[in-house]
């Protein structure tokens, strides 16, 4: 249906080879029976493999997992496709070849399904959403999550084949999301089998079944007591009318039931559903930047740079996943904000790198930069400040076509208090922009403006009601300013706490009277920049255009009055920034420092500006002290190092022969957190559930364990309880063992609930190793 939409498109007029079956479509594909192949997955080492080019994917679409609306364990039985290149990629990835049964196609692999033969099967989500919609009985039920694309497939030995791949990427790229939405709708409808007979309207309305046999049940009575008592009509017809009136009732509370139920169960569906798409922007850097590690692991650097914002990206997913779970405080007003000292240049860094892999998917530009921000310093509650502006960057992306840009600027307003700073934070785009009317109530909880142009996008409707919640909750205000077709601009004003006495940036001796030049084509950002290189002594002037710093180069030149510093933005029009560089060191030479600063990943250029004559790179958004540390280093001086932000790994003398017993029932978590406090240099001893923890505890006897870590939900005896077991001991130096939870029952009424059990401390899972080592260095130095 999609090829034919675009052959009609495109003018093409085109034959399809049928087959009967999945192993036919292959042996075909691989004999290149076909010019075009029509769903290749979109692997390109695949195509190339086979003997194919692949075009931009035309359609992305989402896994599913289907099973039996009532399964609640682990899959230890997979009914798994023979053929599909996708999905036996990710199953295999996940499980075992011994719980895998292959089937030929998706059909039987439901059918597997249902016959109790698996516990589920892997599909796509429109295969798996169309089963549901078979299924009248409601005996099926699906998950979403992970994401796939599929995209057209020329052979190489086609004649005109790069002609044909070349028309096809076009048109493949012509689509937008609410074309094929429409048309994947259609099509899924179109395989409905008996969804609007009486058999599944009675299976899915029970209500309405029970209220069926309920009315014949009683109009039965009312014709039997109508036989029984024609004398006494009078008295029949009020009995006959309190009924009929009670019926109405009960009819009326029913049906106001069942349509309750039906919205409760359509937004938690739609909520649901479309959460996948905001979890899809962390889980896109983690997968995006793991590829990115293992193709570089003999770049020391770049693998650790990489994984540092794999990290980040965790870290963003946990607090999203946490978000979810915190809907109902949020609602009812129960958020708190915990404050700690944080760095703005470090939050907006991580921000950067989160968004960074869905900006080039949409083919974005992203602007970042910073004006008169002189106190980077805060104390905020970096998880709500990071939320706020990820929520908002997030919308920006998602409604901002490509070619489009989006921009982020943080600026530093005069507050009365000289103890506080006033921080703006203003996220606009070049996107759909929102009607009038829609821009009033775009706060408020599940709104999403209904038109054209935005119903392919999914969202839950929940971001900017969450992300107005918050702002009020830090004592700020959000504003939103959009015209249609022009897009949209955010504005978040927040009075933070300075972290420290403000401190003006001192001058470089070397560089002090010297002439500095910042080339940009943002004039804002030059203004900015030029300033932070005034207070560092330097006389700074700015250029909008490359052609303009090669001109004034050449001019300053003349004059015998050279500029020494140059800072040029990478991303320019008309002349970019290395060719902007490389001319410049035509005119001045070697000797001075030139500067090149980017909003994105700079690895891939590094060389070619290395060899164009770039000195130092710095990051947007630029902050002074990054500026400062910067020009230090071009000059040959270290600078000052940035604080350590990797937790310490490495043995530890006040941990060195302290044994732990860790009782944790998971075989992964128990390695790996195993591993860490080894590294650590402790010694380590494990428990699978909490009976055994407290029958170590017992046979060791005082003074062997130093400290136990407890997980909280394991078999046999939990975590509350083991320690419950452990307090009550008899000899009092073994009760009185130190004992943390570390568990994902990570609210704070589960901290409560550990340390009335009688546990020391508690650690929320995933582990975050800074917060574990310094609990456990503050028990042992409490103990010491």
């Amino acid at each position: 249906a999609i090829f034919d939409t675009l052959a009609q498109r495109l003018g093409l007029s085109y034959e399809f080879i049928p087959v009967k079956d999945r192993a036919e479509y292959y042996a075909l594909r691989a004999e290149g029976a076909a010019d075009v192949v029509l769903d290749f997955a979109g692997d390109y080492y695949l195509a190339e493999e086979e003997g194919y080019k692949i075009t931009v994917p035309y359609y992305r679409t989402n896994f599913a997992r289907l099973s039996l609306t009532d399964f609640t364990g682990e899959v230890e039985r997979l009914a798994m496709m023979e053929r599909a290149d996708a999905i036996n990629e990710l199953v295999t990835s996940r499980y075992p070849e011994e719980a895998l049964t292959h089937y030929p196609n998706s059909a039987d692999c439901v059918q597997a399904v249902l016959d109790g033969k698996a516990d589920a099967t892997i599909l796509y989500s429109y295969m798996a959403e169309q089963y549901v919609q078979q299924d009248v009985r409601n005996r099926l039920a699906s998950v979403v999550f992970g994401e796939t694309s599929l995209s057209f497939a020329v052979g190489n030995n086609v004649p005109g084949g790069r002609y044909l791949l070349s028309l096809l990427d076009k048109g493949a790229d012509s689509f937008t999301d609410a074309e094929l939405d429409a048309i994947m709708s259609r099509e899924v409808d179109a395989g409905k089998k008996d969804s609007d007979s009486l058999v599944a309207f009675l299976y899915r309305n029970p209500v309405y079944s029970v209220l069926g046999v309920f009315v014949i049940l009683l109009l039965l009575f009312t014709l039997a007591m109508l036989v029984v008592r024609t004398r006494n009509q009078q008295s029949l017809k009020k009995k006959i009318a309190v009924a009929t009136s009670e019926l109405e009732a009960k009819t009326q509370e029913l049906t106001r039931a069942l349509q309750a139920a039906d919205a409760a169960n359509r937004a938690k569906t739609t909520f649901l559903n479309n959460m996948s798409h905001d979890i899809r922007t962390p889980m896109n850097a983690i997968i995006g930047y793991t590829a990115l590690t293992t193709t570089h692991l003999d770049n020391k650097a770049r693998a650790q740079d990489y994984l540092t914002k794999i990290a980040q990206a965790s870290n963003h997913l946990l607090s999203l996943i946490n978000d979810v779970l915190d809907m109902s405080r949020i609602e009812s007003g129960k958020v708190t904000i915990n404050e700690r000292p944080e760095n703005l240049a470090e939050i907006l860094q991580s921000l950067r790198n989160i968004v960074q892999s869905d900006i080039h998917a949409k083919r974005l530009e992203l602007f970042i930069d910073t004006v008169d921000v002189t106190d980077e310093e805060v104390y905020c509650d970096k998880l709500r400040l990071n939320q706020i502006l990820l929520n908002l960057t997030s919308n920006a992306i998602k409604f901002t076509p490509a070619g489009g840009n989006v921009a982020i600027r943080v600026t530093q307003k005069p507050s009365r208090s000289p103890k506080r700073g006033l921080y703006e934070f203003q996220v606009s785009d070049t996107g759909i922009g929102m009607s009038p009317g829609f821009a009033q109530t775009v706060f408020d909880p599940f709104t999403r403006e209904q038109t054209s142009t935005v119903s392919g996008i999914q969202g839950t409707g929940l971001g900017m009601a969450i992300t107005k919640n918050i702002v009020d909750i830090m004592g700020g205000t959000i504003t939103v300013d959009s015209e249609q077709g022009k897009g949209t601009t955010f504005t978040v004003n927040l009075e933070l706490r300075l972290a420290g006495v403000h401190q003006e940036m001192d001058p470089i001796a070397e560089l002090k009277g010297f002439r500095g030049l910042v080339v940009d084509d943002d004039m804002i950002c030059c203004q900015s920049v030029s300033k932070m290189l005034r207070q560092i002594g330097l006389r700074a002037e700015w250029a909008p255009s490359g052609q303009e710093a090669i001109a004034r180069t050449t001019e300053a030149v003349d004059l015998n009055d050279p500029f020494e510093v140059y800072i040029v933005d990478w991303s320019m029009p008309e002349l970019s920034g290395i060719e902007t560089v490389r001319e410049i060191r035509k005119i001045v030479g070697a000797d001075s420092p030139i500067i090149l600063m980017s909003a994105y990943d700079w690895t891939d250029i590094e060389q070619e500006a290395r060899q164009a004559g770039v000195t130092g790179f710095i990051s947007k958004p630029l902050f002074a002290s990054d500026l400062h540390q910067t020009l230090e280093r071009s000059l040959g001086r270290p600078g000052e190092k940035l604080p350590a932000q990797e937790a310490t790994l490495s043995a530890d003398d006040s941990f060195a022969g302290k044994c732990i017993l860790l009782a944790e029932d998971n075989e992964l978590n128990r390695e790996i957190a195993a591993e860490l406090l080894k590294e650590a240099g402790f010694l380590i001893e494990c428990a699978e559930n909490g009976q055994q923890a407290c029958d170590m505890v017992r046979q060791a006897g005082a003074g062997h364990y130093d400290l136990v870590l407890m997980d909280i939900q394991m078999p046999i005896m939990d975590g509350y309880a083991a320690t419950r077991a452990i307090r009550s001991m008899e000899d009092p130096a073994v009760a009185d063992l130190p004992i943390i939870a570390m568990t994902a029952n990570a609210f704070e009424e589960d901290r409560e609930r550990a340390l009335e059990a009688g546990m020391n401390g508690h650690l929320a899972k995933p582990i975050d190793l800074d917060k574990m080592m310094a609990l456990l260095r503050d028990m042992f130095h409490e103990e010491s």
